[in-house]
This record gives structure tokens, sequence and C-alpha cells, in this order.
């Protein structure tokens, strides 16, 4: 992926091994499709290695749209008459008198 950039962080074996360990422990609670996402947009935007805080903030991205509240209850319909008694007073409280 990156090539010789890759082999120039990690110089020895021993180094490497440790790293690999240290981002095992830190991608452990990850799920594979955040692991997925954070590789494609590290390979797309990064022109170098990424660090591990950095890989760990991607991962963590790809559950930012699901942070939104969704009901498990199904939507019923809204009575007509209710919501229009609603509207009129929303557009009440609204209502600014001029200067």
């Amino acid at each position: 992926m990156y090539g010789h950039v890759w082999r120039s962080i990690y110089k020895t074996d021993e180094f490497l091994e440790y790293s690999k360990k240290a981002w095992l422990e830190g991608l452990m609670g990850f799920e594979d499709k955040s692991l997925e996402y954070a590789l494609q947009t590290c390979l797309q935007s990064c022109p170098f290695p990424p660090t591990l805080p950095h890989f760990i903030d991607c991962c963590k991205a790809y559950h930012k749209p699901d942070v939104f509240f969704q009901s498990k209850d199904t939507p019923h319909e809204a009575d007509p008459a209710v919501a229009h008694m609603h509207l009129e007073k929303i557009k009440a409280m609204l209502n600014i008198k001029p200067r």
C-alpha cells in the first residue's frame, strides 16, 4: 500500500512486532466494516501511512452517521386536525408584531 515509506517507518523487526501488537490492541473493539472504511479512507486521502490515533479516528467516523436518534416505534398516521391545531399554535408563537 505505502511501499518503501511503510518499511522506512518500521526499520527493525522488533519495532514492527511492537507496532503490530499496539495496533491490534488499539483496533480490537472495531467491527470489520469500520476497519475497511478507515483503510479505504486512508488510502484515498493519506499520502503517508496513518498513525494509530488517526486510523482510530477514521474508524470512529464510520459510525458518526448512526449517532442521530432513530425511533424503534413504527410511525403512525397523524390526525390532520391535530397537526393543523399545532401548526396554528406555532404560527401564533412566531408571530412578531411590527414595531
